[in-house]
């Protein structure tokens, strides 16, 4: 049955693109553009610019014509439309169903192992997975289906909306669709490792990799579509730019939730609960949290006449350097579980790194709105409304919005240090340490 719908799913699918082969049906409108289900809104009412009734005009005559009549082509992508969700509706109906039955099956044999013939069970894996064997390959296509096919079409619509714009883009533009385009590659690469089973190839536990990706993916997607939407799309006119503009935040915030369901559940639904994932703890996304907003205000601070104008504002580029390779070197020894191999104890260790972190991020606070909104220190203390600053479309973002941003994301990496010197102190004070995890 579910090969069944497939053919006729993708068969009825052939025969839509057919009908719309002429791209004057739905070129001049996003809606009809992106989404067959608002098709039949702007294909048939009048407020939308829609055709309710045939033309009799040109090739919608009743006689011999060369050409299918463009109403008659719309109302057959409508009923096709309508054909084709029933059939997926029935698919998905058929995917819960056997996905319910596999669920079953997984969650008897973890919860009552006094039971007898459990290896008798249909679906049941003896053998649970381990560092040295892979998840099995069914949870592959379970986690490709709900999570990564998500993750790759919403991406690539939203980079693919943004492309269409043309000059109209922008920089930010620009910078958001390398986002998007780097986030589709990734997911891309995760996807063809695992699917041609490398996993055990690489010198790490691979499995930590995709989700640490999700992590940073959720958060890249999520500050790309607030600051696109806020810094860019807003000032554009009423257009197809701007319907392509916000269609593709939509499809960014919807990568960004995806991202974090792949984030928050791969890991149970690769069964691999009995294996500790590093992201999954709190000095884990803490750390997650700290190199992110580092990297976002790197991204602030790709104008180097921000700050080379002073030597203290140089301090505060410099600080941001030194907190990130400081927590990008202990993320990268746990992903890699080289942590115990240090020569002082791992709370230790990050009591020390975190302490050092805090008091550089401190006087990063205290320097930088300091020589950046003082005026007795060459700082502009308000908002100028010429240049870049105009509340209008400008393809560079307002530099005074940019200084902004950098201290408000420093007092929010401070936070988070903060946090995370509150954690690993409370380690350090009741003695205890974490056991080597087996290699």
């Amino acid at each position: 049955m579910p090969g069944l719908l497939k053919v006729l799913g993708t068969f009825v699918a052939c025969v839509i693109f057919i009908c719309i082969s002429n791209t004057s049906l739905y070129l001049h409108q996003l809606a009809l553009d992106c989404a067959l289900i608002l098709w039949q809104l702007y294909r048939f009412c009048e407020e939308f610019g829609g055709q309710p009734q045939q033309s009799r005009v040109v090739n919608c005559s009743n006689e011999l014509t060369y050409t299918i009549c463009t109403m008659d082509r719309g109302l057959a992508v409508a009923i096709l439309t309508f054909i084709n969700l029933l059939v997926y509706v029935a698919k998905l109906a058929s995917d819960f169903t056997h996905l319910r039955s596999q669920i079953f099956l997984w969650w008897i044999p973890s919860k009552d192992h006094c039971c007898a013939g459990n290896s008798d069970l249909p679906g049941h894996r003896s053998i649970m997975p381990t560092r040295a064997t892979a998840p099995d390959y069914d949870d592959f296509w379970g986690g490709f289906w709900y999570f990564r096919l998500p993750e790759l079409f919403s991406t690539c619509v939203a980079f693919s909306l943004v492309a269409d714009m043309g000059f109209e883009r922008g920089d930010l533009g620009n910078w958001s669709m390398s986002i998007w385009c780097f986030c589709f590659a990734m997911t891309l690469i995760i996807v063809m490792v695992e699917l041609w089973r490398l996993p055990s190839r690489f010198p790490f536990y691979w499995y930590n990799f995709p989700v640490t990706f999700a992590c940073y993916a959720a958060l890249v997607c999520l500050s790309t579509s607030i600051i696109y939407s806020i810094a860019y799309v807003q000032f554009l006119l009423y257009g197809p730019s701007r319907d392509r503009a916000i269609a593709a935040t939509a499809f960014s915030c919807i990568a960004s939730v995806v991202y974090a369901l792949d984030a928050a559940w791969v890991w149970d639904w690769y069964d691999l609960t009995d294996i500790p994932c590093y992201v999954h703890t709190v000095p884990g996304l803490l750390k997650v949290l700290e190199t992110f907003v580092a990297g976002v205000i790197f991204a602030f601070l790709s104008s180097t006449s921000l700050y080379l104008h002073q030597p203290a504002l140089e301090w505060c580029v410099a600080v941001y350097s030194i907190c990130f390779i400081l927590a990008a070197v202990v993320l990268l020894l746990d992903l890699g579980e080289r942590e115990y191999r240090l020569p002082v104890p791992v709370p230790i260790f990050q009591l020390v790194l975190t302490l050092l972190s805090v008091l550089l991020c401190i006087s990063a606070l205290v320097l930088w709105p300091l020589y950046q909104f003082s005026e007795e220190l060459g700082g502009q203390p308000q908002r100028p409304s010429d240049g870049d600053c105009r509340d209008e479309l400008t393809y560079d973002m307002c530099a005074w919005d940019q200084r902004l941003a950098v201290a408000v994301l420093t007092a929010i990496n401070l936070l988070v240090y903060v946090a995370d010197l509150g954690y690993w102190a409370r380690q350090v004070s009741v003695g205890t340490e974490d056991q080597p995890r087996d290699s």
